[in-house]
Formats: C-alpha cells, sequence, structure tokens
C-alpha cells in the first residue's frame, strides 16, 4: 500500500468516525435527560404532608457532633424512618 492509499484510507476512516460521533449526540443527550428526569423524581415528596423531625439524641465524639434523628415517612404504613445526621 503506497503513501496516497493510505491518506486516503485514514481521511475515510475519519469521516466515518466523525459521522458516528454525529449521530451518537443526540442520542446521549436525550439518555442522559432521561436520567436527569427519573433522578430527580427520587427526591419527590409530599409537600403537604409535615416532615416532624425529632431528635433523639446527640453527642459530640472526635471533633465531630453525631445527631440520631427520626421524620415522618411518606405513608402512614412506612411508620418514621430514622437517619444519623454527623456535622464536623
Amino acid at each position: 500500500m503506497n503513501t496516497a492509499q493510505f491518506s486516503q484510507r485514514v481521511g475515510v476512516l475519519f469521516l466515518f468516525g466523525a459521522f458516528l460521533v454525529t449521530l451518537s449526540q443526540p442520542a446521549a443527550s436525550s439518555l442522559a435527560q432521561r436520567l436527569d428526569d427519573e433522578s430527580a423524581r427520587l427526591f419527590d415528596y409530599e409537600r403537604s404532608i409535615g416532615f416532624d423531625l425529632k431528635e433523639e439524641s446527640a453527642k459530640e465524639q472526635e471533633g465531630v457532633t453525631i445527631r440520631d434523628l427520626n421524620y415522618a415517612a411518606s405513608t402512614q404504613q412506612r411508620g418514621r424512618v430514622k437517619a444519623y445526621l454527623v456535622q464536623p
């Protein structure tokens, strides 16, 4: 294979690669948007229901404050949600 043929093949491969990248952009962008929408739904909550945050205890340990909390779940069937808040 001579230099001219090699250059021509490299040029064709480059154009083909650029074409594939161009085609994949809208699909990747719509996929990213769908994933963002799905992730955002994870943080949806019923704003009319009270949060009812309660602190059970708090203690200092190794330079941080550890708070033992609980709050009302989104439905009464789930009861209360336990959580820890660690503050530096």
